[in-house]
């Protein structure tokens, strides 16, 4: 939590000295992502941090708006997907639905997308992986997402199903 506000603080230029101070955890961290991505932090690249992306899907003559929260760079108006956290070097179904959202909002080809993920841990070795975007994964995703709406919503035990269908 102190870590994303202080990322989001950086990225705006608001003082971090503070937080990094009192968190030494949180300063190795920002350090991690600064070397692991050097390329974000470059004064002329402009990163949109904790951007929402919409992007409508209909099912069954309903129209839906799955929206996400991202940060995104652009290389050469192409738009590149960010993720640092403590997490698994591995792309998640939450990355995918990022990945199809931006897709679509910025109406670019699934084979031009790319995700960055710099996965942390306080023990292990942080690391880097840049993930392409593809029409498999796209559709794969897609049909996940209809799949997810045509189910009744009050049966959580049949959604933990589904999270376990899509493919990591």
């Amino acid at each position: 939590e102190n870590f994303h506000l202080l990322m989001k603080q950086l990225f705006l230029q608001l003082p971090v000295e503070p937080l990094l101070n009192a968190h030494p955890q949180i300063a190795q961290w920002v350090a991690q992502v600064q070397e692991l991505a050097p390329e974000i932090f470059q004064s002329r690249k402009k990163l949109l941090v904790d951007n929402a992306v919409i992007a409508p899907l209909t099912v069954n003559n309903d129209n839906y708006f799955i929206q996400v929260t991202t940060n995104i760079a652009f290389k050469q108006g192409i738009p590149r997907l960010y993720e640092w956290a403590v997490r698994h070097p591995q792309l998640s179904w939450q990355d995918r639905v990022k990945l199809w959202t931006t897709t679509i909002q910025y109406s670019v080809i699934p084979n031009q997308m790319q995700l960055v993920i710099i996965a942390l841990d306080p023990v292990k070795p942080p690391q880097r992986l840049n993930i392409r975007w593809n029409k498999k994964y796209h559709r794969q995703t897609e049909r996940w997402l209809i799949k997810l709406l045509n189910q009744p919503q009050e049966n959580d035990a049949q959604s933990n199903q589904i999270n376990q269908e899509i493919p990591s």
